[in-house]
């Protein structure tokens, strides 16, 4: 079996407060668990309009970190920052948000400056090709961006668990620890604006 689990439903905090100040149903379900939520860590948000590009580094992301963060891709900046609302919305924390810079519609400077107001202790990371490195240095002062990946990152040994490691080291604990998660759907019913979970 899988033992006890936790799924939050959104009200007044529980009493003796809660890691997530939602009211808590605790509950067991069937061996494999199918569609429960579970003892959770913080969200990696990676954001890219490219449908091959989306699944490359959610597929990467997954495999490093999949463990202790739960993968959340989105496929435009709208799309991303209606997730980081309703996020925030139910106090739940996201430690790092990758983003492409050269989106239809809003670029990924422009995104990450608006998720900033959403996710305010969320580690920014711009992912951009050789064109766009003035932009990516000057978003680092403009906007506090924390850093920014060339394309293409493979090998992801080499060029994207290494920087993503350093900085989710420096997330505080009370994010990296903070919540409970689900599938996106648990989350947020039909007709959701995330893409996919991890």
């Amino acid at each position: 079996g899988c033992g006890v689990v936790c799924a939050w439903g959104l009200g007044a905090p529980a009493a003796g407060g809660g890691a997530c100040g939602l009211r808590r149903r605790i509950g067991r379900r069937a061996a494999g668990c199918p569609g429960v939520h579970q003892l959770a860590k913080a969200t990696i948000l990676p954001v890219d309009d490219d449908p091959a590009v989306s699944q490359a580094i959610a597929r990467d992301l997954g495999s490093h970190y999949g463990a202790e963060y739960q993968i959340v891709r989105a496929s435009s900046g709208a799309e991303a920052l209606t997730v980081l609302g309703e996020f925030a919305l139910r106090d739940r924390q996201v430690a790092l948000i990758a983003s492409d810079q050269r989106m239809p519609e809003m670029t990924g400077v422009e995104f990450l400056e608006q998720a900033r107001r959403h996710a305010p202790d969320a580690k920014l990371v711009l992912i951009t090709a050789y064109a766009d490195t003035d932009v990516a240095i000057k978003a680092i002062n403009d906007i506090g961006l924390d850093y920014y990946l060339l394309k293409p990152w493979k090998p992801p040994e080499e060029r994207l668990y290494p920087v993503l490691d350093d900085l989710l080291s420096a997330v505080p604990a009370d994010i990296a620890d903070h919540a409970c998660y689900g599938k996106a759907a648990d989350w947020f019913g039909p007709g959701s604006h995330v893409t996919e979970a991890y």
